[in-house]
């Protein structure tokens, strides 16, 4: 079987990683097998293609903002791409992140389509089925055709023109008898979808995301927490989010530390802060973006909890890491944080709400082996990316 794999990075952050895990995943089962990505860094490794052109890309990028119409551009990254498919002449393409400035995502599935491509779209966000965003955000405009858009703004945004409904239109066109097209995602995913102006009545299909489980284990605290001088009898909260930035939510996390600064006995450890360490209370860790796998399995056995408080999700590679790594979650009721896990290793408060966090975190014991051993196991029970991939291949 010949298999193209299409998304945005290579490797590189959690839509990397699942789409290089599939690609090893069916490149060891002998089959001809293509990675093609549009942004990172270049790899030479046999059967990963890069087709980005990061000039292309910055104009892509203006005139999408500009005219509102994101993914209409990258000319030349197209035009090379579908040759490549000319020649290679897949089976199969498993489409993932097709949004980001780096291809004409209307020209490409149009390509799929007329030449009866089987074509599996995995939405790791919701951007399949908006007209333009990436995810609903609490908007429910995706049912009717995406009509006054009240998140202009956000990512892929807009500068001028509401054109949301337009591109909806275009993304209708385009699945609309396209009978080699299945969608799949999470069951929450699935359930917006399944009620939106474009998925509505297509052939849609329920499988969770997945991580690397051989990769994520628990890990040695002590080394970690002396390094970062933590008292050994202090419980130890952990959010790896990006901040600043409304969506990831870690400003909730900020609050919740600032309310329990006089509490000693609790420290607060933020890996992904960029913003001015100056405003942090003197029970808070700021520490920058981390790229290195291993040392933020370090970060994530440390917690006693791993707080990740996010307003728009579908399932969070973070939290399944977390989890692997024997730590519960601290999630807000919200987009697809409740499916993640049970009430045996998680905790869901509601959105925003800071005094809720403040009580979680005051009351969670600190952890031990049970608790490690939990979140382990339900982890591999739900979470193993080989269960997964084997699930996307036997779509084929």
């Amino acid at each position: 079987m010949k298999a193209v794999i299409v998304n945005v990075l290579a490797k590189d952050k959690s839509t990397g990683k699942i789409a290089y895990g599939l690609f090893s995943f069916l490149k060891n089962k002998g089959g001809e097998t293509f990675l093609v990505y549009g942004h990172g860094p270049r790899y030479e490794e046999q059967g990963l293609m890069y087709i980005g052109n990061e000039f292309e890309s910055k104009i892509h990028n203006v005139i999408s903002k500009f005219l509102g119409l994101p993914g209409c551009f990258s000319w030349f990254s197209t035009k090379k791409f579908l040759k490549q498919l000319d020649r290679i002449r897949p089976d199969v393409v498993y489409l993932f992140n097709i949004h980001g400035y780096y291809i004409d995502e209307y020209k490409l599935l149009n390509y799929l389509k007329n030449n009866h491509i089987r074509t599996i779209y995995t939405m790791l966000d919701e951007y399949p089925f908006m007209g333009r965003c990436g995810f609903s955000m609490g908007c429910d405009h995706y049912m009717d055709g995406c009509y006054k858009c009240p998140h202009l703004k956000s990512y892929p945004g807009s500068w001028f023109f509401d054109t949301a409904h337009i591109l909806a239109r275009k993304k209708k066109r385009v699945y609309d008898n396209f009978k080699e097209l299945t969608f799949v995602a999470i069951q929450y995913t699935l359930n917006l979808a399944s009620k939106s102006y474009l998925l509505k009545g297509k052939d849609l299909f329920a499988a969770d995301e997945a991580i690397d489980i051989s990769k994520y284990y628990p890990r040695e605290r002590g080394n970690l927490r002396q390094k970062l001088g933590i008292p050994l009898g202090n419980k130890i909260i952990v959010c790896i989010a990006v901040y600043p930035g409304e969506r990831k939510g870690a400003q909730y996390f900020l609050e919740a530390a600032r309310e329990l600064e006089k509490d000693k006995t609790i420290t607060f450890v933020h890996v992904g802060f960029g913003g001015n360490k100056n405003i942090c209370p003197s029970n808070y860790i700021p520490i920058s973006y981390v790229s290195n796998q291993e040392e933020l399995c370090d970060y994530y056995s440390l917690g006693d909890l791993f707080c990740f408080p996010s307003l728009s999700e579908t399932i969070p590679s973070t939290c399944l890491e977390a989890l692997a790594c024997g730590t519960p979650l601290l999630v807000f009721n919200i987009s697809g944080m409740p499916y993640i896990a049970d009430a045996t290793c998680s905790y869901i408060v509601e959105p925003r709400d800071v005094d809720q966090m403040v009580d979680v975190i005051k009351d969670v014991p600190f952890k031990d082996n049970d608790i490690i051993d939990i979140c382990r196991k339900y982890a591999e029970s739900r979470y193993d990316n080989q269960k997964y991939f084997e699930k996307l291949e036997n779509l084929a």
